[in-house]
């Protein structure tokens, strides 16, 4: 994850470095590969200041059929897509594109968070468990706002509230494309070719998808 100490290359837009990355996971989408490990350090910056996808030793062909058999869970279970994680519970689930759009969409809030030292949608990086379950559930706890109990000492009533969580405003570009991106069913999830086309940008390198991808040495540090 990009620190506030980042001395790298300059980065484009945020909107611009979401794009990127949505257009590398749809060229790998588009050569019937499924990467199974989108996460942080799986993302890297060029020399170029362009976002690169890295590491595809998990990466599995798809059938026909759009999907590709699980023996065992193959992943970061942090980064992983509410059905992968329901395999682990016995549960025996196909790997389809959507399960690497879900962990994608994590992926772009903890570096739009990046100034509050990234922020995981699904809680707190430090309780491995509790960010699981949120998973599971479909609970994002640090995009939704929710309501609490309050006490009024003057009339003594309870009353409800809603609080906002201040992490990434609701009217953020980004926050209707993420909701979308990490919906708990994945037949409701869009599609990276989706997230690209919401996020889509005039720039005369855009279409040159197959550059998304890491080739050689060009990277300098990772997201």
């Amino acid at each position: 994850m990009i620190k506030k100490s980042y001395k790298g290359p300059a980065l484009p837009s945020d909107k611009i470095v979401l794009y990127q990355i949505a257009d590398g996971l749809d060229y790998i989408h588009w050569n019937k590969l499924i990467h199974r490990d989108i996460k942080p350090e799986n993302i890297l910056i060029s020399m170029a200041g362009k976002m690169k996808l890295s590491d595809f030793g998990l990466s599995k062909q798809i059938s026909t059929r759009g999907t590709c058999s699980m023996s065992g869970i193959k992943g970061t279970l942090l980064w992983m897509a509410p059905e992968l994680l329901s395999s682990n519970n016995g549960v025996n689930n196909k790997a389809t594109p959507k399960c690497d759009v879900f962990p994608c969409g994590c992926v772009f809030f903890v570096f739009l968070t990046r100034d509050n030292s990234g922020i995981h949608p699904f809680g707190d990086l430090s309780d491995h468990l509790q960010v699981q379950v949120n998973i599971r559930e479909g609970k994002p706890v640090n995009i939704q706002s929710k309501l609490i109990t309050k006490f009024n000492s003057q009339t003594l009533h309870l009353y409800e509230s809603t609080v906002n969580f201040p992490e990434l405003k609701a009217d953020h570009f980004a926050v209707p494309v993420i909701l979308k991106m990490i919906d708990r069913d994945p037949l409701k999830r869009i599609s990276a070719k989706e997230v690209k086309n919401s996020l889509s940008y005039n720039n005369s390198t855009e279409g040159k998808i197959s550059s998304n991808l890491i080739k050689g040495k060009a990277c300098t540090t990772k997201l």
